[in-house]
């Protein structure tokens, strides 16, 4: 509980404060946190597609080329 002590100390510095501390929470979590590997997942497998669409667009052109 130190970091939320710490991060409720921020919260409270503010002179205005636009959004309830349980928001204000969920705001910094999500801000300061790595993202879920899920969509760590998801974007390798777009990369995947895009790169596995290049290969086979340049091997019908007769261009293979491999990095």
């Amino acid at each position: 509980m130190t970091n939320e002590k710490s991060i409720r100390k921020l919260y409270d510095s503010f002179e205005l404060k636009d959004m309830s501390w349980d928001d204000f929470l969920k705001e910094f979590v999500a801000a300061s946190s790595p993202p879920s590997m899920k969509e760590m997942m998801a974007v390798q497998m777009e990369k995947a597609r895009a790169d596995s669409a290049a290969i086979n667009a340049n091997r019908k052109q007769g261009q293979i080329i491999l990095n």
